[in-house]
């Protein structure tokens, strides 16, 4: 991906190790939001602390959306 999406599109990005998950997300621009799915609940939070993102779930990519309570944005 080049550009990122801004709508009712979630890409999806299949890797082949947790490695290259952190090195693809940190070559780029912070995403607004990053869902990471995995079974792992360390593999997920390494991603989540090697990487910054507006926000970020994990096993899931309809509770930000969908609540508009949380807060949604950029990256400070």
């Amino acid at each position: 991906m080049q550009d990122e999406v801004f709508g009712p599109i979630l890409p999806v990005i299949e890797v082949d190790s947790v490695e290259q998950v952190i090195e693809t997300i940190n070559a780029q621009p912070s995403p607004l939001g990053l869902y990471v799915f995995a079974e792992d609940s360390e593999v997920s939070q390494r991603i989540l602390n090697m990487t910054r993102s507006g926000d970020a779930a994990v096993n899931d990519c309809t509770v930000q959306p969908l609540v508009r309570e949380l807060p949604f944005g950029g990256v400070g």
